[in-house]
């Protein structure tokens, strides 16, 4: 049996090759592993010069407080923002007008039919019949897009119209 000198004299050049190899590739490991650590140590030194010398921890628990802070903020303004557009709703903001012409004498399409609605409907539609002689001017409350007084066929298109128009505007 030989003795481990002798394993070790007669192998040496495949051992030595074999602990240079492993050397170069520890080398290898280590300049890699420097190089990523530098890579993060700069970038800890940008942070901390860019706070004001504060810890990793005071800048985390600084952000959290401000996040927090924005975050009660974006509560309010979408309480807000809700209100609002609720309150919205109770507006007219929905239109049509039709212009007509109401007597055949005239020639022209002087008279119009206006109607304004919110969200529900609800509003007003108002009439101008223009004649020669002289014009007058009709308003009719709706609620739910009706009225309680006889709408001409005019006053009704223009509900219509302004009902399309709210349509279109929530798609």
């Amino acid at each position: 049996m030989m003795n481990i000198l002798d394993i070790f004299s007669e192998f040496s050049d495949m051992i030595l090759l074999t602990l240079a190899i492993l050397l170069v590739l520890s080398w290898m490991v280590f300049l890699i592993s420097f190089l990523r650590i530098n890579k993060k140590f700069k970038g800890y030194k940008e942070l901390i010069t860019y706070s004001g010398g504060q810890n990793i921890e005071e800048i985390m628990v600084e952000y959290g407080r401000k996040i927090h802070v924005l975050d009660k903020g974006v509560e309010h303004m979408e309480k807000v923002l809700g209100a609002m557009n609720e309150d919205l709703k109770n507006h007219p903001q929905h239109f049509g007008m039709i212009r007509f012409n109401a007597f055949s004498n005239t020639g022209s399409d002087l008279s119009f039919a206006i109607a304004l609605l919110d969200d529900n409907y609800n509003g007003f539609v108002m009439s101008s019949i223009y004649g020669r002689e002289e014009s007058r001017i009709y308003a009719k409350p709706l609620e739910h897009g009706k009225s309680t007084y006889q709408l001409t066929k005019e006053e009704e298109q223009a509900i219509e119209v302004a009902k399309e128009k709210k349509a279109l505007s929530h798609n």
